[in-house]
């Protein structure tokens, strides 16, 4: 990754009432966001080891 490309990730995305989470899991082959619509989506990403 480029300087850029490490500047323009991020781990945590609050947009349009939902929240993406950067699924470190995958790191560094994969950029994936996970969708938590929900407080339980939330708490499932944390156990799950996704941030």
């Amino acid at each position: 990754m480029t300087q850029r490309q490490v500047e323009q990730v991020r781990a945590v995305i609050w947009e349009d009432g939902v929240l993406r989470l950067l699924d470190q899991r995958l790191l560094p082959q994969q950029q994936t966001y996970i969708v938590c619509a929900d407080v339980v989506a939330v708490a499932d990403a944390i156990r799950d080891m996704v941030v």
